[in-house]
């Protein structure tokens, strides 16, 4: 079916610097905007930037117009950036995602945008750089990340699902960041005719400031300008190391703000209960055992708990596991050590455990034996908190972020929030004296 363009969904940006073909596109409604870089200007002749671009802006006052800084070190980046932002309401700045050497500009990009920068974050490949260029974003301007998605199409890849990938990240992140489509390649980048194999449009689900024009075709790749540079390094999609590490802090970073501290303070308190003629048995499956039989120690030595883990008896636990099942072996263990009323269960999981899906069995059936006997259940999970979230007298449930992350997260963050619960005042000022 013929969609006109007056139907679409997306908007679209014209990319060039021909001053008098921009200036009869911007007579046109359907053309939203302007993006433009050092190299287009080289071509087209110009050799002021900041002159062509105070006329551009004095002659198109009305739609934004984004303009790329020349430098490449980051502080002179942060320089040009502020200058070239003070030239007009409507003007967006375009930032690499790295320096050429590959050095990420996330803090860069952060600083700008809260600092009322509107941020067009330029030379994005991979699914990683659009994370950190989210997350470097979010609160800040209005702001825009501009994937290169025609470049990956030269690749011989369907940028399709990439682009849903990273429009998925962008509302994730912040609902306000927009996504470019950036260098399309053919007429069906912008027009959402297209269907894939399950019926639904393509370009019907993109998001405001995705496409612009391929008027000007694929560009020829000018080796001296760094954007250039940038993106034929990327060209394969693969992070540099570096972009990884800040990835990776930043997620954590943005995780830790997301806990309720509420929940680690009723945590805290229900324990405290627990102590005084209690015992706390700590249980985790994986890494989480690890953590298990770390925890006891903290909990024994720096807070005065007569505290146990099923996990520090490997002889028994797989006695029990052998003659008795595993879904079952932890339960069992509770019930050889009288587990009574007045005890306490602090569950470490990254799911919680599901009925429905058969996870984590061994842990909803240790559950079930603490509630059977009036003992307190506690956790640290991860996700939604699956079946120990909705059985526990308290809970601390880390959020999902990344999905493919959601393991090194939770668990990570878990030894932090033990850690706190070890150090709070409710539970260390009682502390066994030695």
């Amino acid at each position: 079916m013929l969609i006109s363009r007056d139907a679409l969904r997306v908007q679209v940006f014209a990319d060039g610097a021909n001053l008098e073909q921009m200036l009869a596109l911007a007579k046109d409604p359907f053309i939203k905007g302007f993006t433009t870089n050092p190299t287009l200007m080289k071509q087209s002749g110009v050799k002021d930037y900041a002159a062509f671009s105070k006329r551009l802006l004095s002659e198109i006052p009305g739609k934004p117009i984004s303009f790329e800084v020349l430098a490449d070190d980051p502080a002179e980046i942060h320089r040009q950036a502020l200058e070239i932002a003070s030239w007009g309401d409507n003007v967006y700045v375009k930032i690499p995602v790295t320096t050429t050497d590959g050095v990420p500009l996330a803090d860069v990009i952060a600083s700008l945008a809260h600092r009322h920068v509107k941020v067009n974050v330029t030379a994005v490949f991979t699914l990683d750089q659009v994370w950190s260029s989210c997350l470097a974003l979010k609160g800040g301007a209005p702001s825009v990340v501009s994937v290169f998605a025609g470049r990956i199409a030269d690749t011989g890849r369907d940028p399709v699902p990439h682009m849903t990938a990273a429009l998925t990240i962008c509302r994730t992140v912040d609902r306000s960041i927009e996504l470019l489509w950036a260098s399309p390649r053919e007429i069906l980048n912008v027009y959402p005719g297209r269907r894939d194999r399950r019926g639904r449009h393509h370009r019907d689900r993109v998001h405001p400031h995705q496409a612009e024009p391929a008027g000007q075709g694929p560009r020829r790749v000018q080796p001296r300008d760094g954007a250039d540079v940038r993106a034929r390094r990327r060209r394969r999609g693969v992070p540099a190391m570096s972009d990884f590490v800040h990835l990776f802090l930043r997620e954590t970073v943005e995780i830790v703000k997301a806990l309720d501290v509420d929940a680690i303070e009723r945590l805290a308190r229900g324990l405290a209960t627990v102590r005084d003629g209690g015992r706390l048995f700590i249980l985790g499956v994986g890494g989480s055992a690890g953590h298990a039989s770390h925890a006891v120690n903290d909990f024994r030595k720096l807070c005065g708990f007569e505290a146990y883990s099923p996990l520090d008896n490997v002889s028994e636990l797989t006695a029990r596991i052998n003659d008795e099942g595993w879904d079952g072996s932890l339960a069992a263990w509770l019930r050889g050590s009288r587990l009574r009323q007045g005890d306490g269960l602090l569950i470490f999981s990254v799911g919680g455990g599901s009925r429905e899906k058969n996870v984590s069995v061994n842990l909803i059936r240790a559950i079930q034996a603490a509630k059977d006997v009036g003992a307190k259940v506690f956790g640290i999970v991860g996700r939604d908190g699956g079946f120990t979230a909705q059985a526990a007298d308290a809970c601390v449930v880390v959020p999902p972020l990344v999905a493919e992350r959601v393991t090194p997260h939770t668990e990570g963050l878990c030894a932090v929030v033990w850690h706190l619960l070890v150090s709070h005042p409710a539970l260390k000022t009682q502390a066994t004296k030695w």
